[in-house]
């Protein structure tokens, strides 16, 4: 009964010692470059900008549109 418990205990700190690396690891290589991104893109890029390319009044066929979204997915989703 002893060597179950112990075991249960040993399982229990292992899984918690492992969510606590991956979350480090989460952390530092996805969140911090996510933020340092949208920093920059808010510093340099204007807020008029976005919004006429890609706000709400421009027409979901304008191909100026479809561009900036095919390459921001291109450029962003290798940092997921």
């Amino acid at each position: 009964m002893e060597s179950a418990i112990k075991l249960v205990y040993d399982l229990f700190f292992s899984g918690l010692s492992n969510l606590t690396a991956y979350l480090a690891a989460h952390v530092l290589l996805c969140l911090l470059p996510a933020f340092v991104i949208a920093g920059a893109m808010t510093a340099l890029i204007p807020k008029e900008t976005v919004t006429r390319y890609l706000g709400r009044n421009t027409p979901n066929t304008s191909l100026i549109r479809r561009r900036l979204r095919q390459v921001s997915c291109w450029l962003f989703a290798p940092a997921r």
